[in-house]
């Protein structure tokens, strides 16, 4: 990506890059600071304090208000395919801010190395980059907010050490199975102390299940993610009797986040309590898509997630 565009991009959801100084053999990035480490070493205890849920839903917004302000505003969508819980960083407020260390433009593009576990599977097989790949990212970081388990966990916590490409089918089909079994709780983080209300729960597992469709075009897009999560958000406060901080639409918290939206953009859902029924049929038919696009054929009787 061209360092001009990187200089361009500046939103409040993005780590802000500076500039670099070029050594001849080596390039150093210069990034402004975040003073509070990465999302990863606050979910696998490298902080005493542990994320509350009203914390994740609004780190997983400001990862969802980011890589929309990528997929909308720039007129062609940028991509940021190095997406993974230690590239987002947290401000003293636990406000999250996206590290785009890679960004690329749509189209044929070489895999990049250290994102194992979070990368497209598509991608992978056809090294074809879409916005869907950043979507199915966040799919798999979803999990990983809800539960505080990531890709890297996998392999230890089932005993196995396949490819990376088999394990990662393996964590969504085990999230899989805790949907359909109505074990929703067991993927919630054990550590919290919230009060979490089962639909949620099943809002949120249902969101990222959809997210990890094996298809890029069996996924919502980042908009459609970005706004169930807003409704998610809204529910919780609701539930636990705290009013929500933004009492606008979605439309309103995104324009006020600063997102433009070019003529590309996708048009709206609405997700008005008319709808509820077709939306949450429409989220079961994507995640009986995503079970039909994984092999059913492993034995869940070996996968014990202990606890840490």
């Amino acid at each position: 990506m061209k360092v001009n565009l990187l200089t361009e991009i500046n939103h409040q959801s993005l780590v802000r890059f500076l500039g670099f100084i070029d050594e001849g053999n080596e390039c150093i990035r210069i990034t402004e600071y975040v003073p509070n480490g990465t999302l990863r070493q606050h979910l696998h205890d490298q902080h005493k304090r542990i994320l509350d849920f009203n914390q994740r839903i609004v780190i997983a917004l400001d990862v969802a208000i980011a890589l929309t302000y990528l997929h909308l505003s720039c007129g062609q969508a940028v991509i940021c395919y190095n997406l993974k819980t230690s590239n987002i960083l947290l401000t003293e407020s636990y406000r999250a801010k996206v590290c785009c260390s890679i960004l690329s433009e749509s189209g044929y593009v070489m895999p990049a190395s250290g994102a194992v576990g979070y990368s497209d599977p598509e991608y992978l097989r056809t090294f074809e980059l879409t916005a869907k790949s950043d979507v199915y990212s966040f799919g798999i970081i979803l999990l990983e907010i809800l539960s505080s388990h990531g890709p890297q966990d996998w392999n230890v916590l089932m005993n196995h050490q396949n490819s990376s490409s088999w394990t990662m089918e393996r964590v969504v089909q085990w999230a899989l199975e805790k949907f359909y079994d109505d074990l929703m709780n067991e993927v919630l983080d054990y550590r919290m102390e919230d009060r979490v209300a089962g639909e949620v729960l099943r809002d949120w597992l249902s969101l990222a299940l959809s997210c990890v469709a094996p298809r890029g075009n069996d996924r919502p897009s980042i908009e459609v993610v970005g706004e169930r999560l807003w409704k998610i958000w809204k529910d919780h406060r609701r539930n636990i009797g705290e009013t929500h901080e933004y009492q606008g639409s979605w439309e309103e918290f995104v324009e006020q986040e600063g997102i433009l939206r070019h003529q590309k953009s996708a048009p709206k859902r609405i997700w008005g309590p008319s709808a509820a029924e077709e939306e949450w049929s429409g989220y079961i038919k994507q995640i009986e898509l995503v079970q039909q696009g994984y092999s059913r054929s492993a034995s869940f009787d070996d996968m014990t997630v202990s606890p840490r």
